[in-house]
């Protein structure tokens, strides 16, 4: 079962992500409806971080966003790298959202 939160600023519903398992769903879920092999994901912290994450061979790509979606830092993490990222924290902490994919 999902819950879904409303987003303050009018940023839509928002989905909980509360497990690696459920982010890793979540983004082949966004590959298989839009066929981008990325999804945004926000911290919901009192600045809103967002992120979009996408798996590649080398890794997890991550990319922190400006509020126009445009990238404003971008790393590449291993598996041991990704697992100490303020994105897992957030998962950790149930801070981490994502809105639903869009056909």
């Amino acid at each position: 079962m999902f819950a879904f939160v409303s987003s303050p600023r009018g940023a839509g519903t928002l989905l909980p992500v509360r497990t690696p398992q459920q982010m890793d769903h979540y983004l082949r879920e966004s590959e298989l409806l839009t066929g981008s092999a990325s999804r945004l994901f926000v911290i919901a912290s009192a600045d809103r971080l967002r992120y979009r994450v996408r798996w590649t061979a080398q890794g997890c790509e991550i990319e922190r966003l400006d509020a126009l979606g445009n990238p404003l830092d971008t790393v590449v993490l291993g598996c041991d790298e990704f697992l100490v990222h303020p994105l897992v924290d957030a998962l950790r902490s149930g801070q981490l959202y994502t809105p639903p994919a869009r056909h």
